[in-house]
């Protein structure tokens, strides 16, 4: 994501993820804030997981 829109999603708790295989996962952006030269953010993934013996590494 560009920086700016992650600075518009910390705090929220209404974000939601509809994946390809039509799984629906909970995102809650942790971090209270983005720094001025940072692109990433931690996010917390929640909802509808594959077991992780299908997840990709």
């Amino acid at each position: 994501m560009q920086p700016e829109a992650l600075r518009q999603v910390f705090g929220r708790g209404d974000l939601q993820l509809l994946t390809d295989n039509g799984r629906l996962l909970t995102l809650r952006f942790s971090e209270k804030r983005l720094t001025e030269d940072s692109d990433v953010a931690h996010v917390d993934v929640a909802g509808e997981l594959p077991p992780q013996s299908e997840w990709h590494h």
